[in-house]
């Protein structure tokens, strides 16, 4: 599980009137870093994420304001591109007494395409709350590999199709 503080930019593209608005969106993450271990070596993961790309807003009342606090007042859909630059510490395993040579820690980027659909919940005038479920795919297999006696062999390997869930506070 991947979680961590994050920052989006959305722009209307359409009128503030329209029920359904073109959007485009910039976003950034930082993902708190996580450790896997295995007997022989294990790693430390950070990872930054950006991501960009266009949507749609759909308003349920034609951009004007919701009747009731917390009352659904729009939905939207996004995809876009993006990148994942992961930090890789690697660490010892937890095998007592085994003589591993560690690499020093280095980057990784892997390239993703991003897709998500948001429910926007009205908190006020300038304030909404809005959750998001989204999907990420890297179009690319990526695994991070050890050494032994000259073979290498794949550690760890991230998936490559994964989902989630954003929560945001939405300032206007």
């Amino acid at each position: 599980m991947a979680h961590g503080p994050g920052l989006s930019l959305g722009v209307d593209l359409g009128g503030a009137a329209a029920r359904l608005v073109p959007e485009a969106w910039i976003e950034g993450q930082y993902q708190l870093p996580s450790h896997a271990r295995a007997e022989s070596i294990g790693v430390g993961i950070s990872t930054l994420v950006l991501r960009a790309g266009g949507g749609a807003r759909w308003a349920f009342a034609g951009g004007a304001a919701p009747a009731s606090p917390l009352a659904p007042e729009a939905i939207d859909v996004h995809v876009g591109l993006g990148a994942d630059f992961v930090h890789l510490s690697p660490e010892p395993g937890t095998a007592t007494g085994a003589t591993v040579a560690l690499t020093g820690p280095h980057w990784s980027e892997s390239l993703i395409v991003t897709a998500a659909a948001a429910l926007h919940l009205s908190a006020g005038r300038h304030l909404a709350l809005a959750a998001r479920l989204f999907g990420d795919l890297l179009p690319t297999s990526v695994h991070y590999d050890a050494v032994t006696d000259g073979v290498a062999a794949p550690v760890f390997s991230p998936r490559r199709l994964r989902g989630g869930l954003a929560l945001a506070l939405i300032l206007r």
